[in-house]
């Protein structure tokens, strides 16, 4: 329903009202409704949760590459 009014509110003549009364009260009912609701929310923080964690293990690998890294030129530079 939503999808609809904005599709016509994106083929509507320059000279035409953006939405009329009708149209702009089924809208705002369609946006209170979803700034009420609160299903999708847990999902949203968990995909943030993924989003920081994955930040913070690339940030650890980083180091920890550099560190490995640092360990095996200097084993191999006394072996030699």
């Amino acid at each position: 329903m939503a999808f609809q009014v904005l599709l016509r509110m994106h083929r509507r003549p320059v000279s035409m009202p953006l939405l009329n009364l009708t149209e702009k009260g089924k809208l705002m009912k369609l946006l209170k409704k979803l700034w009420k609701e609160e299903e999708g929310q847990d999902l949203v923080e968990y995909g943030l949760l993924v989003v920081l964690i994955s930040l913070f293990a690339l940030a650890a690998m980083r180091s920890l590459a550099t560190g490995v890294s640092t360990a095996f030129s200097n084993a191999a530079a006394q072996l030699t």
